[in-house]
């Protein structure tokens, strides 16, 4: 379950008898809306799993994206998403970084640049990536504009 204040879920483990470390962003948690503290969560667990690598420990990533990106918590959460992009460029050096992207919201804004610059990218069905997510053009533009819960429109266009 998501804190609080952030909506970021990190556990260490193992799968397949390798390490690594799963990050999840949780869509029930202000739809996804990464800020500072979750971001440097992320980029914190990626930046150790870089140094597990160094220290002859071979982690990989597993990143679980459901995020409409900085959308409510705006400067510093965008900072955040630069030290995740770099983490993630710094950890593909060592071991594969995987983004998943399978729940409704999808993932939009500065997160679906770093979902793009992982090693490997697995979407469901139902997964969206883009930089501006239909949540974000709602409720820009209106409903009137873009209507959500009008699922053919919307798969049409997303």
């Amino acid at each position: 379950m998501p804190q609080a204040d952030d909506g970021v879920v990190v556990a260490k483990g193992t799968l397949q008898q390798k390490p690594v470390v799963i990050i999840s962003i949780e869509g029930i948690f202000q739809g996804g809306s990464l800020g500072e503290v979750g971001g440097a969560k992320i980029a914190g667990a990626l930046e150790l799993a870089s140094e597990d690598n160094r220290d002859g420990i071979p982690t990989a990533a597993i990143l679980l994206l459901e995020t409409g990106g900085v959308r409510l918590q705006a400067n510093l959460g965008l900072a955040a998403i630069a030290e995740i992009q770099a983490a993630i460029v710094a950890l593909r050096q060592y071991q594969p970084v995987v983004a998943v992207i399978a729940g409704s919201v999808g993932c939009f804004g500065g997160m679906s640049i770093a979902a793009a610059l992982c090693s490997y990218l697995i979407m469901t069905q139902e997964g969206r990536l883009g930089l501006n997510g239909p949540q974000v053009i709602e409720q820009e533009a209106g409903v009137h504009a873009y209507a959500v819960k009008d699922r053919p429109f919307m798969w049409s266009i997303t």
